[in-house]
């Protein structure tokens, strides 16, 4: 992280993108906390692909708190990764969330962009009915991709 941010102090018009799949984009979103809190002057942009639920409700709404920190994760309709760990009945130690913006992928289409400034972009989704691990796997997200028919969300 040291290096990260002496390169950023050395470069300050910067900005740092950070992903990754699964367990390395839970990964990520922490990276990209660590370095929009250590790099205020930075834009880091995390962008995470079929991630677990990564951080506790306290955590989720600090990120949130960071202009400087923008979070988009990408979830597949089918994306049993996604929905874990699973929410038990109010537990502190269980209560994990999702940082960031959703963009979630079916069939060609998003079901559910978040815009930038919308009032609650922290977004929770249910586990979907069909969910299964052949969805969590990245060729599934590439395909997701490809098939992304432009419509409203994000374009890419």
């Amino acid at each position: 992280m040291a290096c990260a941010e002496s390169e950023l102090a050395r470069h300050p018009s910067y900005d740092v993108l950070v992903t990754g799949h699964s367990l390395g984009g839970a990964l990520a979103s922490y990276t990209a906390f660590d370095l929009a809190t250590a790099c205020p002057a930075t834009l880091v942009t995390a962008i995470t692909f079929g991630a677990p639920k990564p951080v506790n409700t306290k955590l989720r709404g600090a990120m949130g708190a960071i202009p400087n920190l923008r979070v988009y994760r990408v979830v597949n309709e089918n994306d049993l990764m996604t929905t874990l760990p699973p929410r038990f009945a109010k537990i502190a130690l269980f209560s994990h969330r999702h940082p960031g913006y959703l963009i979630w992928f079916s069939r060609g289409k998003v079901l559910a962009p978040r815009p930038w400034g919308s009032r609650n972009p922290w977004v929770e989704l249910r586990p979907p009915s069909r969910a299964s691990l052949e969805g969590h796997k990245m060729h599934r997200y590439i395909e997701s991709l490809e098939e992304y028919d432009g419509g409203p969300g994000f374009a890419c």
